[in-house]
């Protein structure tokens, strides 16, 4: 067999990695953020869709804002194979042309300054000398080659480039390593929050403008202004709320209750709700508006009216007044509660029809009714009902309940941070202006954010941040005045996002 002349180039020094106590952050970069790398980089006209991962159930993964795909040797194979197939059929002439205004192939020269771009923008910072030297020398070796495997040479040294950690990998090395804290340098804060905000790398023209004003502060928040005005952030947004509400996993949904359902439904629905969020982020800013504006899917109010929403909280096409209760209590209230007991699983009462259109509403209550279950339904139900008026699919009905007759409160008292404050539940418009100003709805959301940025769960210290910013940006009394684009320009710029304790 005659030897393979790829295998001659100069290979590409990876960096040790190493989890000392010094490396505050070292996280891997996600799936959906590896794809939006490689098509903004490779300027590919189409989103990239990668196969060869191995998906993970996302019930563990909530709120980690990203799956975590590169944590096996069966991931990192099928990346390896996704990369290298993406990379043997891209057209370089045109990759080239358009990046550095010449022909790679035909001149070393050119193609040292497209792999020396592709190097900068996938690793998001400016390149050391010796790996500069490094893209140079593998530059000279393409020209030795025979013209005819000089395409796949040129494929291979960029596999190198991409399959690497400094570009798999957000490796926050900060500053002096005896520091008992420290802030991480302009590049690893200009890719973190461009990652956080839009889940994409910064552009090679942020980057270069950091290399030339990185000493410049003013210059620094013109980029950071950049990313957070950019129309991405209603994406980031619509993202973290999908998760905050538990309808992101609405394409996998199982309706046995209509078989027309299916996952092109599923995806118009969150499309719908993207674009409501994109919509009310632009001509209104507010989270009180995110969830009191007129929903056009269905004239409902706000995000709780979203179809998305509202078929993620049905069971078998039915609307579920538990599912939803717990949903608003648990996830837009953060207020505790702990499983059902075991023994709710039992079969219904025979004489309870699941045909009766008020089945969910007396299985609830007969389930409230048990001493074990009271304290929880107290919360559950009168949230339940505030939604009863839409159907299993979202759509508005003229269902219309006596809560009184039923022995059901019109409000809900809850709690978050000390301070105790009533829901009103008798409507879905007065639920939808009664959540929209309450102090508890706000903090919930900021600490939710907080928790999507980070990745992790929050620390004590960091819940009371959250609920700083959450007065100071998301209430009617706020005194920078309600906006959703100054709280996450606060939170992006902020030491408990940025700063790193050893």
């Amino acid at each position: 067999m005659p030897p393979d002349p790829v295998a001659s180039l100069t290979p590409t020094p990876v960096p040790a990695l190493s989890f000392q106590s010094t490396k505050a952050d070292f996280r891997p970069l996600s799936k959906i953020e590896i794809q939006n790398s490689l098509q903004d980089i490779l300027r590919l006209p189409e989103p990239l869709e990668l196969n060869g991962f191995l998906e993970q159930s996302s019930k563990s993964q909530i709120f980690r804002n990203s799956y975590n795909i590169l944590n096996d040797s069966s991931s990192l194979a099928g990346l390896s194979r996704d990369i290298n197939a993406l990379l043997d059929n891209l057209n370089w002439a045109q990759l080239s042309t358009a990046s550095v205004q010449c022909d790679a192939l035909a001149s070393a020269d050119c193609r040292t300054t497209l792999l020396e771009r592709l190097a900068v923008h996938a690793w998001r910072r400016p390149l050391d000398p010796a790996e500069r030297e490094t893209l140079i020398r593998q530059s000279a070796d393409i020209s030795k080659l025979p013209a005819t495997v000089q395409t796949g040479a040129l494929a291979h040294i960029a596999g190198q480039i991409f399959f690497d950690p400094r570009f798999l990998f957000r490796m926050e090395l900060g500053v002096d390593a005896t520091a008992p804290s420290y802030a991480l340098a302009p590049w690893e804060k200009l890719s973190a929050i461009s990652y956080n905000l839009t889940h994409r790398p910064p552009t090679f023209e942020q980057i270069q403008t950091l290399a030339e004003f990185e000493d410049d502060p003013t210059r620094f928040a013109q980029l950071i202004d950049q990313l957070i005005e950019t129309p991405a952030l209603a994406a980031s947004l619509s993202g973290m709320i999908s998760q905050w509400l538990m309808y992101y996993g609405l394409e996998g949904m199982d309706v046995q209750g209509d078989p027309n359902w299916s996952a092109q439904k599923a995806k118009e629905q969150l499309a719908a709700a993207e674009q409501f969020i994109a919509t009310t982020l632009l001509q209104e800013g507010t989270l009180r508006s995110l969830f009191t504006r007129v929903n056009p899917e269905n004239n409902g109010f706000g995000l709780f009216a979203s179809k998305a929403f509202l078929t993620s909280t049905s069971k078998n096409g039915q609307a579920s007044m538990i599912i939803r209760g717990v949903r608003i209590i648990r996830n837009a209230l953060c207020q505790g509660m702990g499983p059902p007991p075991g023994t709710l699983e039992a079969a219904p009462p025979k004489d309870l029809s699941p045909m009766d259109p008020n089945y969910d509403i007396k299985l609830s209550l007969m389930h409230g009714a048990r001493p074990a279950c009271v304290g929880c339904h107290r919360l559950i139900d009168p949230a339940g009902l505030a939604l009863h008026a839409f159907d299993g699919f979202g759509v508005q009905t003229d269902a219309m309940v006596d809560l009184s007759a039923l022995g059901i409160a019109s409000q809900v008292t809850v709690a978050l941070g000390g301070q105790r404050e009533s829901i009103a539940t008798a409507s879905a418009k007065e639920f939808a202006e009664s959540i929209a100003n309450s102090t508890t709805f706000a903090r919930c959301f900021s600490r939710n954010a907080l928790r999507y940025i980070l990745g992790r769960d929050l620390a004590e210290d960091e819940l009371a941040t959250a609920d700083i910013l959450a007065e100071r940006h998301l209430m009617a009394q706020a005194p920078d005045k309600e906006s959703l684009t100054n709280f996450f320009r606060e939170i992006m710029t902020s030491d408990t996002v940025y700063m790193r304790v050893r």
